[in-house]
């Protein structure tokens, strides 16, 4: 879990683990998921240079979301500047203006979304990680783990399990 939910759920047990959490730091990505209803739309997975609102677009192969018909799924990352100044906004609003950015800088004016939803991942890119592999107490046997404890990828992720199975 993101270290500010490991703080709540730690924070009476181990007051300076709790401490220590408060130093981990997270930018938000609004996320809009988007099902068209064909195949064969033209884009492709990338990082959005220089554009205000979008950073990625990635297919979701496997996950079509068109409503059953034959579609293409498609997840669009937002910039932590523009997560950062919107996560305020409703999920559907949020949708609705990523849809539009990315009609427009995939130049698909007339899109049609089968299925549309807009995310708000809070949590989303460790920006300042704890800095060490994990936290682990012997004395009551309680540890914690994540990528929040020494970086932003699945690898850190997994490298913090792995310290914490060793100290276990």
């Amino acid at each position: 879990i993101p270290a500010p939910q490991a703080q709540n759920l730690i924070g009476s047990i181990k007051a300076d683990w709790s401490k220590s959490l408060e130093m981990v730091r997270y930018d938000p990505c609004l996320t809009m998921l988007l099902g068209l209803s064909r195949t064969g739309s033209g884009l492709t997975e990338r990082c959005v240079e220089g554009h205000s609102v979008l950073s990625r677009q990635l297919r979701q192969r496997g996950q079509d979301k068109s409503g059953g018909a034959a579609g293409e799924a498609w997840v669009a990352h937002a910039t932590p500047a523009w997560s950062k100044q919107n996560l305020h906004r409703d999920r559907e609003e949020i949708a609705q203006i990523m849809l539009q950015e990315f009609a427009t800088a995939n130049g698909l004016p007339d899109i049609e979304a089968a299925y549309l939803r807009g995310h708000r991942w809070r949590y989303a890119r460790v920006s300042q990680p704890l800095g060490q592999s994990c936290l682990w107490d012997k004395e009551i046997k309680l540890g914690v783990a994540g990528d929040w404890c020494i970086g932003a990828n699945v690898e850190s992720a997994f490298s913090s399990g792995t310290a914490l199975a060793d100290q276990v």
